[in-house]
């Protein structure tokens, strides 16, 4: 079980009762007048008594679209003093108690209480009324569950304990209100771990997870007053706006599962470093991800005589995706890759026992980029509802940029470009006519079927068809090497290699 690393913004929301960015000349009451119109553009109240120096048991509550679930965090009380040079400091108790409440309509409520520790908690706040910055500096930063309920569960019977530590935390956010209510914030986080254990009926889950430095850098644009869940698509309109990176060292995870006393399952994984950049605004969502070094070998002998691992060399993902309807194309790109993705001998033992195929680290990976036109708003929810037959997105123009499978000795790739015309549903029968050429490379392919039929996994009549099919489409370029070059044209010619087919 690997737990996700927003675990870290979980510890973030706990604090952002009393933190988040900086002052030059303000008071208490600007800097609560301050967190309050950030949390409200977030959809999140917050209220708490101003008491000379003191903010009296600060409260954060929400209510999701359409009333159908809520949540309310109330923290201990904060103490804020001004420092008679235009700047506020701001601190917090060690240890305290953080309360959780949270319900789902028809589903039920459930409620937490958390202790919050730290050896220091500094926030030094300075700015001008409405533009407000906070520089944070926090060391061991603790939180642990000391009870929960949920409704038609016995929380008596199941024994859970988490404790969450962070060895440092520092950061610097600036907010500025307005219109828009523009954040800003630079933060280093240290290494910080995670340890549960849930005890149920003799059953025995321990998670241990470590997860090693980050930095992180973020911007918000938030309307004021918060956005429509149910229409983000108006929000990106009016100003919404979110710009997330982070660059982070890596994590172990393992679980062991006890049945009792006796080890029934176990599980470790591990990844390298890993980076993210993610934007998300009116011309849409795009995210560069990619990570390195994954392993993960997981023991269950219930289900497998022996363990199982795998790993990755490398992995990536660069997406870009519009969500707002336009008249003219817009841009849009979906590219993932797995590269050097390995499985260990145990299971390759079971499926070729005499090692007839060859082992090496496999690839899958596709990079499809190109325009299209979107006819409507994906984050409309309640629009969405209401449309009848098939969406308005149409695919103008794609360009294969790569898409490679290499396994097992063979491997295979595709790299082309097409143009759509909607306006011609009648040359290719319904659909819209293409315009463009397609290159396809195959290597190994036939030493592969002949390996399988030698292990006894496909008899000869099974790869008849598809020699065949190789046989007239494709010309061979090397040994065990084949090339299809396909090209399409706008009349609805249909060339392979040269030879019109149709």
């Amino acid at each position: 079980m690997t737990f996700p690393r927003t675990r870290t913004g979980a510890l973030a929301l706990c604090t952002a009762l009393v933190a988040t960015p900086t002052l030059a000349d303000v008071t208490t009451a600007d800097v609560l007048a301050n967190q309050q119109a950030y949390m409200g553009a977030m959809g999140i109240t917050l209220v708490g008594a101003l008491d000379g120096d003191v903010l009296r048991a600060p409260k954060l509550t929400g209510v999701l679209p359409m009333g159908v679930g809520g949540f309310e965090i109330t923290g201990p009380d904060v103490t804020m003093i001004s420092n008679g040079d235009g700047t506020v400091s701001i601190t917090y108790p060690s240890p305290a108690k953080i309360a959780f409440s949270g319900y789902i309509q028809d589903v039920g409520e459930a409620s937490a209480t958390m202790t919050f520790t730290h050896d220091s908690y500094d926030i030094t706040v300075s700015g001008n009324p409405g533009d407000v910055t906070y520089d944070t500096t926090v060391t061991n930063l603790g939180l642990g569950l000391d009870d929960w309920s949920a409704t038609d569960v016995d929380s008596g019977a199941i024994d859970v304990t988490m404790d969450v530590n962070m060895t440092e935390w520092v950061s610097r956010t600036r907010i500025v209100e307005g219109n828009l209510i523009q954040v800003t914030s630079d933060s280093t986080i240290g290494t910080n771990t995670v340890d549960v254990s849930i005890l149920m009926d003799g059953i025995n889950s321990t998670t241990k997870q470590t997860t090693l430095p980050s930095v992180n850098q973020m911007e918000l644009s938030l309307p004021t007053g918060g956005s429509n869940l149910m229409n983000l698509s108006q929000s990106l309109r009016d100003g919404l706006s979110v710009s997330l990176s982070n660059t982070a060292d890596g994590n172990t995870s393992s679980t062991v599962t006890t049945m009792d006393g006796r080890e029934v399952s176990s599980d470790e994984s591990s990844t390298g470093a890993q980076s993210l950049s993610l934007s998300f605004d009116e011309a849409g969502l795009a995210m560069l991800a990619e990570a390195a070094d994954f392993n993960m070998t997981m023991n269950d002998p219930m289900l497998f005589p022996g363990g199982i691992s795998f790993g990755v060399a490398a992995m990536t993902a660069d997406w870009l995706i519009p969500v707002n309807t336009k008249t003219e194309a817009q841009p849009f790109r979906a590219a993932t890759s797995i590269e050097g993705l390995t499985v260990g001998d145990a299971l390759w033992d079971m499926l070729d026992p005499a090692g007839e195929l060859p082992r090496d680290p496999a690839t899958i990976a596709f990079d499809l980029s190109g325009t299209g036109t979107l006819g409507m708003d994906l984050l409309d929810v309640m629009g969405l509802s209401m449309m009848a037959g098939p969406p308005p997105i149409t695919v103008d123009q794609v360009t294969v940029d790569r898409l490679e499978v290499a396994a097992v000795g063979a491997r295979a790739t595709a790299e082309g470009a097409m143009t759509l015309n909607w306006a011609d549903m009648m040359t290719w029968g319904g659909m819209p006519a293409p315009d463009g050429n397609v290159t396809v490379n195959v290597e190994g392919a036939n030493a592969l079927m002949d390996k399988l039929v030698a292990m006894g996994l496909l008899a000869p009549e099974d790869i008849m068809g598809a020699q065949m099919m190789m046989g007239m489409f494709a010309e061979p370029v090397g040994p065990d090497a084949l090339r299809a070059e396909i090209e399409v044209t706008e009349g609805g010619s249909l060339f392979v290699n040269g030879q019109q087919l149709q």
